[in-house]
């Protein structure tokens, strides 16, 4: 296996370049968590890996409570099933709040005030009174004390990690929150060494190749966490060195299946960029000036074609319309501008509008 070919098989394992899921809670189930940072283009990394769904079906499944967005893994937004939300935060949040520890103390939260503070939240919750993060903020502020921007904030993650509260559903444009249990209900509790073994083996079945230090970074793993989840399952893997490091994956995708799509307009989250740190590189031209060095992300949105960057993009939302501004390399051939238009094509297909696309050159 060479770096090319370890690109094409992530591109197949991720649903990226072969249609391989029905729906979006499909594609949770193979995933297990997917990051949501930006509301309004989160979506479309659901969409994109299915069978022609459109953005109205990934806000059902997200309104309905099938799938949950909340903070898991990392001290960032994720996508979830409903089923896995409980045994995920239970595994996760122990490792999160200790990344957020320094951050609770700065905004004043200590761990009494996480507590009760958690406890109002619920009382002003409880009976499925789904409420926006600026009510909650009224009712908190109404019953004593200072409640807004990062203080705010730190109390919401706080009781999203300890399963008191989660998404709920939106009320148009806004987020909510709904009590966990009221949303989410009885659901599968894991051992630690359970969760770790279906952590580890869904991460490299649906990512795979990838590193050790990779998934310690997604999932936010020690390297003796890591190495041990490795061993429970290693059995179901297999490893390939690939330029002086270590590749783990499943055989469980054909790496020989067809490509149905090249390109890809990605938006900045993507798992297909954040589900790596060690190896996020692979992903960029070599001689690319937007490869990453050390922990630098990718936070603009980027357009890939064969697996790697070609392309940086935005879009405008207009009333009838959407209008991608996208930014391409000097070398993008005329194919691949096609490759582009037909990915912009599905985009369109995806939101229900139609889809302006610009190019100019980087």
């Amino acid at each position: 296996m060479n770096a090319k070919t370890l690109i094409r098989r992530r591109s197949l394992v991720q649903g990226l370049a072969s249609r391989r899921f029905a729906t979006e809670v499909d594609v949770l189930e193979w995933m297990v968590a997917m990051q949501s940072q930006e509301r309004s283009v989160a979506p479309w990394s659901l969409g994109q890996r299915t069978r022609n769904r459109k953005e109205s079906d990934v806000l059902r499944a997200i309104s309905d409570g099938r799938i949950i967005r909340t903070h898991v893994l990392r001290p960032t937004w994720h996508y979830v099933r409903a089923a896995d939300a409980r045994w995920l935060l239970e595994f996760s949040a122990p490792r999160v709040h200790a990344a957020n520890r320094y951050y609770y103390g700065s905004v004043g939260l200590d761990s009494k005030a996480l507590v009760k503070g958690a406890q109002v939240v619920a009382q002003v919750l409880e009976g499925e009174q789904h409420r926006t993060r600026n009510e909650i903020a009224e009712e908190l502020t109404a019953r004593g004390g200072t409640w807004e921007g990062f203080r705010l904030a730190y109390l919401l993650m706080y009781a999203e990690l300890e399963r008191v509260i989660c998404s709920g559903a939106p009320k148009g444009k806004h987020h909510t929150y709904a009590l966990f249990d009221e949303r989410v209900g009885p659901s599968e509790t894991l051992s630690r060494d359970e969760a770790l073994a279906r952590l580890t083996l869904a991460y490299f079945r649906s990512r795979g190749p990838a590193t050790v230090k990779d998934f310690c970074a997604w999932a936010t793993l020690t390297v003796a966490d890591a190495t041990r989840g490795l061993a429970i399952v290693a059995s179901e893997l297999e490893r390939v060195d690939v330029d002086a490091r270590t590749y783990w994956f499943s055989e469980s995708v054909d790496a020989r299946a067809r490509l149905s799509r090249t390109a890809h307009f990605l938006q900045g989250y993507d798992e297909y960029f954040m589900s790596y740190r060690e190896s996020r590189g692979l992903a960029f031209p070599k001689k690319s000036a937007s490869a990453p060095s050390g922990d630098q992300v990718p936070f603009i949105h980027a357009a890939i074609l064969h697996g790697q960057v070609v392309a940086h993009w935005r879009r405008k939302v207009h009333g009838d319309h959407v209008q991608l501004e996208t930014g391409v390399t000097k070398s993008l051939s005329r194919t691949g501008r096609d490759a582009l238009a037909r990915a912009a094509g599905e985009y369109a297909r995806f939101l229900g509008v139609p889809v302006d696309l610009t190019m100019d050159v980087d």
